[in-house]
């Protein structure tokens, strides 16, 4: 099956009745929040997922079940297509997979306020603060990071893009992040 011909599915987390579709209820705001972030650090690819959301949320074909894609759309605020919840474990270097090199994943800390830590980025040497109320946006296919944890309770929320989505959606995956856009 050719990628363009694939459905696309709901992730069963989503799903109408389970803990994340109530989660994503209760997340609506911080996620916009994100969003809104992400659009001030990278307008184009902002407009980019809110355009794959206007697709999936206007034109039927995508997937099998388009009930329970809306009811998930409902409450889905951010521009991203997926979402990943990182809990008490720290991740070793490693480049994303999932996304295109030009985009920006958003990265957001959570833990107690007794917890540290430290984000690597070791192919640029540099290592940065990486604690609760920290944002952190990466081009992760591109730049190698990793981050440890000490301390009390941890969690990290990794907002992306699926570049499958994007394409199966008919959405250019876009260009790099350039400040020319706010030279007056």
């Amino acid at each position: 099956m050719q990628s363009s011909q694939f459905k696309l599915e709901v992730s069963a987390q989503m799903k109408h009745g389970t803990a994340g579709a109530q989660w994503s209820l209760e997340m609506q705001e911080s996620s916009a929040l994100i969003g809104t972030i992400l659009s001030i650090i990278h307008p184009q690819l902002y407009e980019q997922g809110m355009e794959a959301l206007c697709h999936l949320k206007t034109e039927n074909g995508f997937v099998d079940d388009e009930e329970e894609l809306y009811t998930a759309l409902k409450h889905w605020t951010p521009p991203f297509s997926a979402l990943s919840v990182i809990s008490n474990r720290s991740t070793l270097v490693h480049h994303d997979t999932k996304g295109c090199n030009e985009w920006i994943d958003v990265l957001v800390p959570l833990g107690e306020k007794d917890s540290t830590g430290i984000m690597d980025f070791p192919g640029l040497g540099i290592s940065v603060k990486y604690n609760p109320s920290t944002i952190v946006g990466v081009a992760g296919k591109v730049i190698s990071h990793g981050a440890v944890f000490e301390g009390g309770e941890r969690g990290c929320i990794s907002y992306y893009m699926h570049n499958k989505v994007h394409e199966r959606l008919g959405v250019p995956a876009g260009t790099w992040m350039n400040t020319s856009i706010y030279d007056c």
